[in-house]
């Protein structure tokens, strides 16, 4: 949430290039557990303290759904423009 409106954020790496050596969030999360706080700590605080509130972190199932889903909202509102 990012002042009481919901603000979705898709973070994604390049799976060739990160070195991390992961393809899917349940690996990041065995593999590099801080990885999920460290980018938790830094969202909370990149617009200053107190103003943006963390919800959930999904996997990429799920993003993948929302992203979807925002592609379509995206289309529709140019096609009635």
């Amino acid at each position: 949430m990012d002042n009481n409106e919901s603000d979705d954020k898709l973070l994604a790496v390049p799976s060739d290039q990160s070195g991390l050596k992961t393809n899917s969030y349940e690996m990041l999360i065995t593999r590099y557990p801080a990885t999920v706080d460290i980018l938790k700590l830094w969202l909370m605080h990149y617009k200053g303290s107190g103003k943006i509130n963390i919800l959930s972190v999904i996997d990429e199932k799920e993003a993948m759904n929302i992203l979807k889903e925002s592609h379509y909202h995206y289309i529709a509102k140019k096609i009635k423009k």
